[in-house]
This record gives C-alpha cells, structure tokens and sequence, in this order.
C-alpha cells in the first residue's frame, strides 16, 4: 500500500520521506483532502539535471528543479507548480532525489469520507493517547468537525 501524506507532513519530515523514496518507495501527497502529486523514485541517485539560467523563459509544462531547502520552506508554492501539470525534480547537493509528479486527473478528486468511521475532535482531544498508539500501529484515523473531514492522521513509520 502507498504511503499518503499531507503537505505539512512532507514540509517537516522531508529528508526522512526523500530518503525513502530514494529507496524506492512512491509517496502519495494530500493537500485540503485531495491527491495532488506523487513523489516518484528515480532510481539510482544521478546528477540532477540544472539547466544553466538562461533571459528565455522556458515553457511551464517543461518541468523544473526544487532545492531540498526549498521544498521545505515554500512547499505551497512548490504544488501549486505541480497542481498545474509540471513536474518537478528534488536535488540535494547536486545529485537528483526524486520527482514530483502531478497525480492523474483521476484522482484529483476528493477522497471520500466515511463520517461513521472517523472520530470527532472533541474525541481526539480526550483520548488521545490512545489514537496515536493506533495510528503507531498502522491505522489511519480520520478527524471530523462539525460532520466534516478535517484531517487525517497516518503513521509515518
């Protein structure tokens, strides 16, 4: 099963989340309850492609380059880029990470929520021990507020 994360998740952890996917692994990146982009593996670790700056502008839907840094501090940014169909590569001291690529059409849509399924806030609140120890074990939990999806909580191990 792939590994679905939110965009604060990535900003926070994401020399843990390149590593892996590094490994191989693909992560799959929410933003406000949608898919927006998957972080692809590239293989064996390269020589990231930079272009030299040139006056042209280079066409929108050609892909770019994000340092780690970054990815961290303008991650919003960043998937408003790929939100629009461009793809971007993840270098870190001049060797090639990963790409983000957008996620199809497809599934850009909402992912349903079961609000019986989920807990409310208040809830989270209360026991909240006891739900992370769920989530440390695997299980996702789903936070409804006021009989709406809120947040998800995934592990991250």
């Amino acid at each position: 099963m792939r590994e679905t994360i939110g965009l604060g998740q990535l900003r926070s952890n994401a020399c843990t989340y390149l590593e892996r996917v590094a490994a191989g692994e693909n992560i799959d990146v929410v933003r406000r309850g949608k898919l927006v982009a998957r972080i692809v593996s590239v293989g064996d670790w390269r020589v990231a492609p930079i272009p030299a700056r040139s006056v042209e502008p280079v066409a929108s839907d050609a892909g770019g380059w994000v340092g780690l840094d970054e990815l961290r501090t303008r991650a919003g940014r960043c998937f408003d880029r790929v939100a629009a169909g461009e793809t971007l590569s993840v270098v870190r001291g001049g060797r090639l990470l990963a790409r983000i690529v957008p996620a199809g059409d497809a599934e850009r849509t909402p992912i349903p929520a079961d609000p019986s399924g989920g807990i409310e806030l208040d809830e989270l609140r209360k026991r909240a021990g006891r739900y992370f120890d769920e989530v440390a074990a695997g299980q996702t939990i789903e936070v409804i507020r006021g009989g709406k999806l809120v947040a998800r909580i995934v592990s991250v191990a």
